[in-house]
């Protein structure tokens, strides 16, 4: 109908004004057989209004006929010949589009199954089993066999993942006609667009499409020599249709979608470097066709799909596609049971299969492909109908079994006895057998999973073999087509292809066909037989680097087998897109014995040690530092174990998980990969995964996260992640039915980038995430924003947020309160310590604890320069009804007397709920303790816990405190006075209140009592320092009284002792330091100093060289700088600020610990004093630089932790140092 409007429309349109008027004349007047149309309607009618008022009252085809005999009256006889044309072109389309789909019916309505007897077919309607597709390629870059792709993905789906039906990718957008579908070998790439064919010819789906071409490319390879047109390819692959461009096919305004299947399989690789053609006459090679239809210059209006396995997708430059889709298979449960349902009749067996299957964690994390489905419930039916109780335990075991059902069907379809005895099944039909293996080696080492006349050449079998074993063999051996007089053929999937490729490596190795195995051997690929075998394995150190010995060494005939097979390993490991994993895992499973008498009449069984092959296996899988394997080849390594009936790493880690003392041994990057995937695959959840309890490297770390998608805790902070690991970590929060409740990122260089991809998991509606802490992750003002945005989603359930130490400012945090206001928000607690904010937070976060929508119960904004005016607009938000904050901590913020007025009438509100409020190091003294205790007075106040430490609050303060908690005995229970001068009369009123039985008082602190601590700001702290001379390094000398230290060249006259600086110019203090304490340092020349405190114990030698991580990027590049582990930051017992002059330098000042260093941004200009501010209890260590002229003090850093033992102060020298009187 909509071709006919625009025809209709296309006529009108040549037509000039009068003659149309003339037309229009005759429709209101009446033409003889039709009814006329009322005049109103045609007098403003346009040419476009015309076309549906006819098509309104005489139908289309009425619609058409009245047209054509008013064009006659007119003499209007060239359009109606056009017109006449367009509907003969029409009849043909229409003619072609039912040929078309009754062929498609025909080819692939029937889905054939490997076991059924030849020409037995099931309905495809009757056993398709809906899979998951989503938009997007989740897998990445394909570096990993694609079974390991599915066993090491966790057994969950990101639900917000935009899953999508195949039969509506083209009818999302009208901008959507190029589509790429990925999904590895066997997942039903080809059934899936075989479905979508078949419901458009069947009318279910679709019907706005004119013409649909599945074009597999393994046909394609069979035209490869040729160059065709666009209609004489399709004439071609369709040869039952006329000349489609007779149909008007290529007219555009026909839609036709071409289905090019199976790209991974074309031989002829794609190149879009190569001359593109236009026109559809053009004839050009296959290669060049399909490139030009997928990038538009040929029939620009066509959809184009291609489907392939990952590992041929990068042949297609992403510009050219506009939606990619992934198949990952059967996902869920219900997926997975749904199909076994649908091939076995009856519940009750369809049940026990099921359980069967969830026994085994290998088989039923494989029932993710359908193919392999097949396979299982193949074994699986056959086990179960002879009462067989053997549990199969591993790869090997099921597709031997298999392989001993599809000879017992082959002998049914000889209509001969039965026969149980496997052996003679096997030997009766070896030399087939071994034909088709040696076919399966040869080709999975090219990398063809399609064969063709030349490659059975290849093998010693002729096409009438290869029919003759397609249609015995139909369990596993299958002719794909027959295109051209030329057959195409396969296994049944890579897996079985790589499963008989194992067979044939034995067979050589039985036969001593060794130079069939040459290409098995990285190394005698460049030797002869005559030349000595150069290499062998150290299995003498666990976890060597050095894994390679060489020897002398002769390739004969006579090599023991673990030779072969650990060569087989080292290939395998050194692939790069993993495409020997499954066969290496095969290889090494058939080398137990058991295994081979089950494949005995094929195989010999014979008694092999393989001891030597599981040691190389386990010493790859413990390596550190160099010849790295990936996390793919180190999971297949593992899986290769447990296919040798090998548990011992297994259990390894289990010891390392269950044990207390992780430190003591290091986890290589391949026990990381194995352990990730242990736990991954466990079906267990964890509370609280640690990995700051592992001790690992850098790429150990990133191989352990995604692990903690099966826990409820996850503590990463400090594991040198970057931006790219919340690509992975986002991935975990959008996890359906994910545990996590908590992650802590703290301590990681994340960047503005890195948080906003853990923002789009929070929008899920899958998140439950409640707690998230993000301390010194290097970013700011942009995060607010996303974080903001999170908040306000209505699937948010973030209760507890962690920004501390970034750099966030006014700017972000009032970006950050527009989602505290919303109703969405639920966020409970919210820490900005050292954020480089001030007032105007205040007042944005005093609007949002107003917003009737808060749900805030805890502040903590210290050490920030908020002043007493940001307090008094924060003060503003503690007296609203709407307001439930509990707990507000402002710690050195600069504020005075002015503030405790402030909270003091917030106090007093009828509305307060605050309980616990921290004011320490702030200059409030008597008189705002005063007029705090006005609201601690009040019958309202509800506050249970004040600290008040480091105040500079003296016997008076005591006093008005005394007679507020005198006043309002109830609610009190905690008051922290340590760092004040009360007197021994202050103590004395307060410790009585203690005892009151009437008062609530329970805990007292006023330690660290005095006079000297009536200063202002953090000098009070400040303490005497002197240099130890036992710890000085020989090119250091200390002067001034051991204040001064200068560097120097000549080696100093020390005696020997155990505490001193071997190998760096350091120096530590005599004072040990705890509690509070406060110094400053004057450094001088051009390469500066660092400034440092550390445990005694640090390393004094040199040690093993270090690498320290910079979190931040120099032109894209991390800067790593090495040093020995006795340097101050690069371990785990030691903190340090370096600062610099050198221009040359990326950071002039940066600080370092826990290997890990963090740039100081925005520091002032020449300055060569640093104040040092510790509190040793609280784990807070601040660096500042002092003004040459004021002596203000400018915060450079706050590093929090948790000190253990008592701190020294550190510096390594490079000109001279020198502590300052204060």
């Amino acid at each position: 109908m909509e071709n006919i409007k625009f025809w209709l429309l296309d006529i009108l349109e040549e037509l000039l004004s009068d003659d149309l008027k003339k037309y229009q004349w005759y429709l209101t007047n009446g033409v003889e057989g039709f009814r006329h149309i009322p005049k109103s309607l045609m007098e403003n009618a346009n040419r476009s209004d015309t076309v549906d008022t006819m098509v309104d009252r005489y139908s289309p085809d009425g619609a058409v006929e009245i047209t054509l005999k008013i064009l006659n009256r007119m003499n209007q006889n060239e359009l109606a010949e056009k017109l006449r044309s367009n509907l003969r072109e029409n009849a043909q389309r229409q003619a072609e589009n039912q040929n078309l789909k009754s062929k498609i019916k025909e080819k692939y309505a029937t889905l054939y199954e490997g076991t059924a007897a030849k020409g037995k077919h099931n309905l495809l309607n009757d056993i398709y089993t809906e899979l998951y597709i989503v938009e997007d390629w989740t897998g990445g870059v394909n570096t990993d066999h694609e079974v390991i792709q599915i066993e090491a993905r966790p057994a969950r789906h990101a639900a917000t993942d935009a899953a999508i039906k195949f039969s509506d990718v083209f009818s999302g957008s009208q901008h959507v006609k190029k589509v790429l579908t990925l999904g590895i070998a066997g997942i039903g790439k080809t059934v899936s667009v075989q479905k979508f064919a078949v419901d458009w010819a069947e009318g279910k789906s679709n019907a706005d499409i004119d013409f649909v071409f599945i074009i597999p490319f393994r046909e394609l390879n069979l035209l490869k020599d040729k160059e065709y047109s666009l209609p004489e390819l399709l004439h071609h692959v369709y040869p039952e249709q006329q000349p489609l461009n007779e149909t008007g096919l290529f007219d555009g305004e026909c839609k036709c979608v071409f289905i090019f299947d199976g790209l991974d399989e074309f031989r002829s690789p794609l190149s879009f470097d190569e001359k593109k053609i236009s026109a559809v006459t053009e004839k050009a090679s296959v290669n060049v066709l399909v490139t030009s239809l997928i990038s538009g210059t040929l029939f620009p209006s066509a959809r184009v799909w291609i489907t392939s396995r990952p590992a041929g997708a990068d042949q297609i430059p992403s510009k050219h596609i506009h939606l990619v889709t992934e198949i990952q298979g059967f996902v869920t449960d219900q997926q997975k049971e749904e199909y076994f349902r649908k091939r076995i009749g009856d519940q009750d067996e369809a049940d026990e299969m099921i359980l069967l299957i969830k026994k085994s964690k290998t088989l039923y994390i494989m029932c993710y492909i359908p193919v392999f489905c097949w396979i299982t419930y193949t074994v699986l039916q056959h086990i179960m109908k002879n009462r067989n109780t053997e549990e199969l335990k591993s790869l090997t075991q099921m597709y031997t079994h298999f392989l001993t059902i599809q000879m017992e069907t082959k002998r049914e379809k000889d209509n001969k006895t039965p026969q149980k005895d496997t052996k003679n099944l096997l030997q009766s039909n070896k030399t087939i057998l071994l034909k088709l293996a040696e076919l399966a080696f040869k080709q999975l080492m090219k990398g063809n999973v399609m064969f063709y006349e030349e490659d059975l050449r290849e093998s010693s079998i002729d096409v009438t073999e290869a029919s003759v074993y397609s249609g015995i063999f139909t369990g596993f051996f299958k002719e794909e087509s027959e295109f051209q007089q030329r057959k195409v053929y396969s296994f049944v999937h890579l897996s079985f292809q790589e499963f008989l490729a194992a067979v044939y490596v034995f067979h050589c190795y039985e036969n001593k066909k060794m130079k069939e195995l040459k290409i098995l051997n990285p190394w005698y690929s460049i030797m002869s037989e005559d030349v000595p075998q150069v290499y062998t394995y150290d299995l003498s150190s666990e976890g060597s680097d050095n894994v390679f010995v060489r020897i002398n060494r002769k390739w004969s005939k006579n090599v023991p087998l673990y030779e072969v097979l650990m060569g087989a390993v080292d290939k395998a490991v050194e692939s790069q897109n993993g495409h020997l994993d499954l066969f290496l895992r095969f290889l090494l499973g058939i080398s137990l014995e058991s295994n081979q008498r089950c494949l005995q009449g094929l195989l010999t069984p014979k008694q092999s040690n393989t001891e030597e092959t599981r040691e190389h296996i386990k010493s790859l899988i413990r390596r550190h530092n160099c010849y790295l394997i990936s996390t793919e080849r180190s999971i297949n390594l593992f899986l290769c174990l447990s296919e040798m009936n090998d548990q011992s790493v297994s259990r390894e880690l289990q010891e390392y998980l269950t044990s207390e003392r992780h430190s003591e041994k290091k986890l290589s990057p391949g026990q990381c990969s194995a352990l990730a995937y242990m736990l991954l695959s466990s079906g267990e959840v964890l509370d609280e995964l640690d990995l700051k309890k592992y001790s690992t490297s850098e790429e150990g770390y990133r191989r352990l996260i995604p692990a903690l998608t099966v826990c409820r805790k996850a503590r990463l902070a400090g594991c040198y992640l970057t931006s790219d690991s919340c690509k992975t970590l986002c991935s975990a929060l959008q996890s359906a039915n994910t545990p996590l409740k908590e992650l802590d990122l703290s301590y990681n260089n994340l960047q503005d980038s890195g948080v906003e991809f853990l923002s789009a998991g929070l929008k899920s509606s899958d998140c439950e995430l409640e707690t998230l802490r993000l301390v010194s992750c290097n970013i700011g003002q942009k995060v607010c924003e996303n974080l903001g945005s999170a908040l306000q989603s209505a699937n948010s359930s973030l209760k507890e947020l962690d920004l501390s130490n970034n750099d966030l400012q006014d700017s972000g945090v009032e970006l950050l309160s527009a989602g505290l206001k919303s109703s969405h928000c639920k966020l409970e607690k919210l820490r900005l310590v050292t954020c480089n904010i001030g007032q105007k937070v205040c007042e944005n976060l005093g609007s949002a604890l107003q917003s009737a929508n808060s749900s805030l119960k805890e502040i903590n904004l210290s050490n920030n320069d908020l002043q007493d005016s940001g307090v008094e607009l924060l003060s503003a938000g503690l007296k609203s009804s709407h307001c439930k904050l509990e707990k507000l901590r402002l710690v050195t913020c600069n504020i005075g007397q002015k503030v405790c007025e402030n909270l003091g009438s917030a106090l007093q509100s009828a509305n307060s709920s605050l309980k616990e409020l921290d004011l320490s190091n702030n200059d409030l003294q008597d008189s705002g303790v005063e007029l705090l205790s006005a609201g601690l007075k009040s019958s309202h106040c509800k506050l249970e816990k004040l600290g008040l430490s480091g105040c500079m609050i003296t016997v008076k303060g005591c006093s008005h405190l005394a007679s507020a908690l005198k006043s309002n005995p109830s609610h009190l229970k905690e008051l922290d006075l340590r760092y004040n001068h009360p007197g021994e009369s202050g103590v004395k009123m307060l410790s009585e209140l203690k005892e009151d039985p009437h008062c609530a008082l329970e805990i007292l602190r006023v330690e660290y009592g005095g006079e000297i601590w009536m200063k202002p700001g953090i000098k009070k702290y400040a303490v005497g320092l002197t240099l130890d001379p036992n710890t000085v390094n020989r090119r250091l000398s200390l002067s001034e009284g051991n204040r001064k230290v200068e560097r120097v060249k000549e080696d100093q006259p020390y005696p020997d002792h155990p505490d001193r600086f071997v190998y760096y110019p350091q120096v530590l203090s005599v004072e040990g330091l705890t509690g509070r304490c406060y110094w400053e340092v004057e450094w001088s020349g051009y390469s500066g100093a660092e400034i440092a405190v550390s445990y005694r114990g640090i390393r004094k030698t040199g040690g093993f060289m270090s690498q320290c991580d910079c979190h931040y990027d120099y032109d894209g590049q991390p800067m790593k700088l090495r040093r020995p582990d006795c340097a101050f930051g690069f371990n785990n017992q030691s903190w340090s600020l370096s600062c610099s002059n050198h221009t040359s330098m990326l950071f002039k000042h940066y600080v370092c610990y826990n290997n890990q260093i963090r740039a100081v941004f925005h520091p002032p200009d020449h300055f060569y004093r640093v104040g040092v501010y510790l509190d040793w209890e609280s784990g807070n260590l601040s660096f500042y630089a002092i003004s040459p002229d004021t002596h203000t003090l400018t915060h450079l850093y706050t590093i929090y932790t948790t000190f253990t033992e008592p701190l020294y102060a550190g510096f390594k020298v490079s000109n001279s140092v020198r502590l300052c009187e204060i």
